[in-house]
């Protein structure tokens, strides 16, 4: 009578030794897109969109708080009301290009009246009801990755058809 075979031993491997070779964690075949990550990506997509839309045809890109000229690549999304208000977060009456913030510019100084006054005024001047923002800024939202993959296409479009339309290059 043959003995029946022994049955192996489940090697344990240590969870740092797992990390080297796996990385932080597996990716499994039907993994959800993390909220997080669509929130990056929408923000990414929609800065580009904000300072692209405002590109003239030198292809320069106007500061709305101190009228500084720059390539759309060297300036920021600025928003007039902070991105902490999801209900604006997104919203291109609340947004306009700015200076950088890594050069101290315009969008790094919102707290100081100055600035945030020249903002104003060019929103303002632009048509942009800052009353009925103020009152939409106070409203809750939530976003689903759905709402946000429609976001993502949406300015990704917009993106698209202003790389055509004012033949500008991709700088990303």
């Amino acid at each position: 009578m043959n003995p029946q075979p022994k049955p192996e031993k489940k090697i344990k491997i240590k969870a740092c030794d797992f990390r080297k070779k796996y990385g932080k964690r597996l990716k499994t075949k039907n993994a959800k897109p993390k909220l997080s990550d669509k929130i990056k990506e929408l923000d990414k997509w929609f800065s580009r969109a904000v300072r692209l839309m405002w590109v003239d045809d030198d292809g320069l890109v106007k500061c709305a708080s101190c009228s500084k000229k720059d390539h759309a690549k060297n300036m920021d999304c600025g928003h007039f009301f902070n991105r902490d208000s999801k209900a604006l977060r997104w919203s291109f009456n609340n947004c306009r290009p700015q200076c950088p913030v890594r050069d101290f510019g315009c969008n790094s100084k919102m707290d100081r009246p100055e600035v945030q006054n020249a903002f104003r005024q060019t929103l303002i001047s632009q048509g942009v009801n800052i009353e009925a923002m103020e009152i939409k800024r106070r409203n809750t939202v939530k976003y689903t990755v759905f709402e946000l993959d429609l976001l993502i296409k949406e300015c990704q479009g917009i993106v698209r058809y202003q790389l055509k339309n004012k033949n500008i290059e991709k700088w990303w």
